[in-house]
């Protein structure tokens, strides 16, 4: 499943209208622009590329609706190695799956910003005993962000990640709108 978590003083919303399980949005309120985070868990490999494509397509069609409006930053288990086209970091050559997300990312400017130069942490996000590993876990964002980016990459492994995927993490400095809270007062 997909879930986005954000401190409740920012102001956020769930955006309504991805007709696909695999993917869920906010929209940020931004003091310039806002933007758009969207997580996504996309198709395995076993499940065929005709449903990674039909996956794709609907991140595609809901990006292309916000790109010129809003910044847009896609972050989670995209299933699909980008190889040395992802970015300086990234070895290999990319999967079927990898290549289909290079040609999203060049189509809306955007940059894979965990396989630059500047991100920190292993270069594999997907670990499976006794089979390997692989790095299909990425954040990818519009391109205007990039100069905003602090800090991006892969938090090493640790014994409280019971999952095995390694998570991906990035922080952007960015003029947002906050409400105030009251740390004094209980919510009830």
């Amino acid at each position: 499943g997909v879930a986005i978590i954000w401190k409740d003083n920012i102001i956020a919303c769930e955006l309504k209208g991805i007709e696909n399980d695999r993917l869920i949005a906010i929209r940020v309120k931004g003091k310039v622009k806002d933007i758009i985070v969207v997580c996504v868990y996309m198709p395995s490999r076993e499940q065929g590329i005709a449903v990674y494509n039909e996956t794709l397509a609907c991140l595609e069609s809901f990006m292309a609706e916000y790109k010129a409006i809003c910044n847009i930053v896609v972050i989670g288990d995209f299933n699909a190695t980008l190889g040395t086209l992802g970015g300086p970091r990234g070895q290999g050559d990319p999967s079927p799956e990898g290549v289909h997300v290079v040609d999203l990312i060049r189509e809306f400017d955007m940059i894979c910003e965990d396989m630059q130069v500047n991100s920190s942490g292993p270069i594999t996000s997907y670990i499976q005993a006794n089979v390997g590993s692989s790095w299909i876990d990425h954040v990818i964002i519009s391109s205007d962000l990039h100069e905003h980016v602090i800090e991006c990459g892969i938090i090493p492994e640790d014994n409280i990640n019971v999952s095995d995927h390694l998570p991906v993490m990035i922080k952007i400095a960015m003029d947002i709108s906050h409400r105030k809270i009251d740390l004094n007062s209980s919510k009830k």
